[in-house]
């Protein structure tokens, strides 16, 4: 170790006297050189330790874990994503349900159902419990008691309606059912004609009706719908069952 000092001495004496004395002089100042900037040799020893690498820091990542890109806020994520993948469509609207009926049978119910698949629609048929249409009557109503009624039923009789019959829950009489309108508007005819004031009524019955089921994507669609009737006054456009 001792020698290796001294060698390592000599070789700096060495090159510190040739940097003084024997390095070649500048032409142009005629002056002496500046000193060089001779490196010093240095033991392991004296060797400093090395500089830390400066820390990289690790891309930042949102709420689920992913990364976030270089130079984007973690709460800007969902920005930057749409601005690489162009704008977020809007959610589309949804389909509100509504049923245009009731419909007394498969035929009225075809009907409607062609019209709709011409207007653009998917519609889909529902048969359900609903009042049916059967026949008309022939009514005198509006009288005060039952000896009124009774008065009624005996004058429509000595006019040849012998079947007129008692409604004491309506504080009526009926002169006659029939399945068709025209025969009920000429008994009421011959009522009048005997001196009473009668009315024609549509009779029902529970039975089986038929809805037809639609699907609207817009409001304007559904004022279309609600506009158009379809012809027939009696039809009702409701919303769906809660089921649908």
């Amino acid at each position: 170790m001792r020698n290796l000092f001294l060698t390592l001495l000599l070789a700096n004496l060495a090159v510190f006297a040739w940097g003084q004395w024997l390095a070649p002089r500048d032409a142009a100042g005629g002056g002496s050189a500046p000193a060089l900037e001779v490196p010093r040799i240095l033991l392991a020893s004296e060797a400093p330790a090395p500089a830390a690498a400066p820390a990289v820091a690790a891309p930042a990542t949102d709420a689920a874990g992913s990364a976030t890109p270089e130079g984007v806020l973690p709460g800007d994520a969902t920005d930057a994503a749409a601005a690489a993948g162009g704008a977020a469509a809007p959610p589309a609207e949804a389909a509100r349900c509504v049923s245009v009926g009731p419909l007394v049978d498969l035929d009225a119910a075809a009907k409607v159902t062609g019209i709709l698949v011409e207007s653009g629609y998917a519609p889909r048929q529902r048969p359900a419990d609903g009042e049916v249409p059967d026949g008309f009557v022939v009514l005198v109503p509006g009288l005060a008691d039952a000896a009124e009624q009774v008065r009624v039923q005996r004058t429509l009789a000595r006019g040849g309606l012998t079947d007129a019959a008692l409604l004491p829950d309506r504080a009526a009489v009926s002169a006659g059912v029939f399945s068709q309108r025209n025969r009920a508007e000429r008994r009421a005819e011959v009522v009048r004609k005997i001196g009473l004031k009668p009315v024609i009524e549509d009779r029902t019955r529970v039975g089986t009706v038929y809805w037809v089921d639609i699907d609207l994507k817009s409001e304007a669609a559904s004022a279309s719908i609600d506009a158009m009737r379809l012809g027939n006054s009696a039809l009702q456009i409701v919303p769906c069952p809660a089921a649908l």
